[in-house]
């Protein structure tokens, strides 16, 4: 069995998620670098997606502020199981609840949300 993302680092509040961005020691998916490292790990979270699922999340990852800022789960979404899903944005540091909170928006520009379905837009947009 896998080990399960360590939950000191998944926020579930704006205030967790704002401490999460500024902690040097979150072991969080903070930039495309760091997602691509764990892409191609063992533990690769969309290892049950198809290949252009994958590379559509991919190129839809934005990042600011040293945490996410948006990206497209249309994809990913159809493909996952909810825990899946689950683990997918706790690799981010991102509960559920701030998952629901921010989504349906798309990280136009900085600081620029705007409504989309199947996008999220962070407080670090």
């Amino acid at each position: 069995m896998k080990p399960k993302a360590d939950v000191r680092w998944i926020a579930q509040t704006e205030r967790e998620w704002k401490d999460l961005m500024v902690n040097p020691r979150a072991r969080i998916v903070r930039t495309k670098a760091d997602w691509l490292k764990l892409a191609r790990s063992g533990d690769n979270p969309l290892k049950s997606c198809s290949p252009e699922t994958v590379a559509e999340f991919t190129r839809s990852l934005k990042f600011n502020n040293g945490g996410l800022a948006g990206a497209y789960f249309g994809g990913v979404g159809r493909e996952l199981s909810f825990f899946e899903f689950r683990s997918l944005f706790e690799r981010f540091g991102l509960g559920l609840g701030l998952v629901a909170d921010h989504e349906g928006y798309e990280c136009k520009s900085r600081g620029t949300c705007s409504a989309r379905g199947g996008h999220i837009c962070t407080s670090n947009c």
